[in-house]
């Protein structure tokens, strides 16, 4: 039996099912299963799936669309590990990841895992950006700053998670199927007094969105489930949480001042240009592209901004 059982939901996204087997083919630690849980698609994965039997312990499930939270229920119980891990199709896995993740666990025995993201050389400028805006300790915080980490209060992120089975099937698994379904499910665990670890040795290389369309829609429902979580479990709203509307509100409020020509509007307007330019110069820097700077800070005031609604408008919503 294998010791890790890969679950994987897709829906439409062959080619990227097929690099994300590609990476997992590469692993240096071996003793994994994968199963890739097919959601319905009209472009599905079979043929992907089949390049790749003989070379992984693969299976393919096509079941009716519900959503990638029921998805990955759907997938735990046809699991044999004793851990489950769950990626999304998006992802492309380092070489090393299955070695750390086993000794991780082997070393400090948690109930689960999780650990950042980055961006890949190979993605595009947009990609790029919107990794940039989503993990930068100037817009997010990100995950940084420590080799490994206990915490009782840890965002298990659904699309890079490791989890005992047995803790998983005690929670019931996903109770939420698309919006923040991986942050209804970290309440809860939280609540049972389980621990986990994040480590920057799981990293995963994240694709996110192919467009800020359906970026800023994603980030949305982000906001809005910060508000559900406070109307269903009493979770504090966070001064990090709050930054993205007091940012949208801010914005609006600076444009009204200089309509009026306010000296305050100037200065607010001031204030946030240096921010932007941060933003320019840190992603240009860290990714040697002014092109890669100029869209993250488009991404970044999308993110703010979309994220700053979706939890004001859920908070007024009956």
């Amino acid at each position: 039996m294998p010791r890790y059982s890969i679950i994987i939901p897709v829906y439409n996204r062959p080619e990227e099912v097929d690099e994300l087997l590609a990476s997992l083919e590469k692993q240096s630690f071996l003793d994994f299963e994968v199963i890739i849980v097919e959601d319905g698609s009209e472009l599905d994965c079979r043929a992907v799936c089949d390049k790749y039997k003989g070379k992984l312990d693969l299976s393919y499930h096509y079941k009716e669309n519900t959503g990638q939270g029921f998805s990955r229920n759907f997938g735990s119980k046809l699991a044999k590990g004793d851990w489950l891990i769950f990626f999304d199709s998006d992802c492309v896995i380092p070489e090393q990841y299955l070695s750390n993740l086993d000794k991780i666990i082997t070393d400090s025995d948690p109930d689960a895992l999780c650990g950042p993201d980055a961006s890949h050389k190979d993605f595009s400028t947009l990609q790029k950006a919107i990794s940039y805006s989503m993990t930068s300790f100037l817009t997010t915080g990100g995950i940084r700053g420590r080799k490994l980490k206990v915490d009782k209060e840890a965002h298990l992120r659904s699309y890079n998670l490791v989890i005992n089975k047995k803790v998983f099937f005690a929670l019931d698994g996903f109770k939420k199927t698309n919006m923040g379904e991986d942050m209804e499910l970290s309440k809860r665990f939280q609540m049972k007094g389980y621990r986990s670890v994040i480590s920057s040795d799981l990293v995963v290389y994240h694709k996110r969105r192919d467009n800020l369309v359906s970026f800023s829609k994603q980030i949305y429902s982000f906001g809005r489930t910060r508000t559900q979580l406070f109307k269903d479990y009493r979770v504090s709203i966070k001064l990090p949480h709050l930054f993205p509307s007091v940012f949208t509100i801010g914005i609006l409020v600076t444009f009204l001042l200089i309509l009026f020509n306010s000296l305050l509007g100037s200065f607010l307007a001031w204030g946030y240009s240096f921010y932007f330019l941060l933003i320019l110069v840190h992603a240009s820097f860290m990714h040697l592209s002014l092109k890669v700077g100029l869209f993250s800070v488009f991404a970044t005031l999308i993110q703010h901004t979309s994220y700053g609604i979706g939890l004001i408008h859920e908070f007024f919503r009956k």
